[in-house]
């Protein structure tokens, strides 16, 4: 599991394909979620800084608001369906900086 400090920006990655012919492919739709360590999940979609690099291949930059266990997961619709693992990450929580 990745370990970031709090209030450092971190890039969330994702990569779609097209299983039939396992070759990266694009989503219709690419639907990032964010859950905190609360267990609240956040939904960047459409009209978000979802940014695609090349074929089937997309990141978010994020910055996490508190310490704890964050964990993010892909979603693609329409022309690729597909949703990626559930990725974990820990924020550390600073000794000078309160959060």
């Amino acid at each position: 599991m990745n370990m970031y400090q709090i209030d450092t920006q971190i890039q969330l990655n994702g990569k779609f394909y097209n299983v039939a012919a396992n070759i990266p492919a694009d989503p219709t739709t690419t639907i990032l979620y964010v859950e905190d360590p609360s267990g609240n999940v956040t939904e960047y979609g459409p009209g978000t800084p979802i940014v695609r690099t090349s074929v089937g291949v997309y990141y978010m930059l994020f910055v996490p608001s508190g310490p704890g266990e964050w964990t993010y997961q892909w979603q693609g619709t329409g022309a690729v369906i597909a949703t990626s693992p559930a990725t974990k990450f820990f924020v550390k929580a600073s000794d000078l900086i309160a959060a």
